[in-house]
């Protein structure tokens, strides 16, 4: 939540709202952010983990994709 009562847009709460988080751990814009709210809602260290997990396989898969359409274009 919000300080205004409002829903945060960076959750795991609904799909829109799951897909939103999922794009900006994926893109990499202010994941550290998102670290830090999800932390402070859920008040578990481990879901850091699993997120950092998330980071790292997603910009991997994303960089072997990018990689991959350069070399069949070459």
């Amino acid at each position: 939540m919000n300080e205004d009562g409002t829903p945060s847009r960076n959750s795991f709460a609904s799909t829109p709202s799951a897909l939103i988080t999922m794009f900006i751990l994926l893109t990499g814009d202010s994941w550290n952010d998102l670290i830090s709210s999800v932390i402070s809602t859920v008040g578990n260290f481990y879901v850091s983990i699993l997120i950092i997990a998330l980071l790292v396989i997603g910009n991997l898969f994303l960089l072997n994709l990018f990689l991959g359409i350069l070399l069949r274009s070459i």
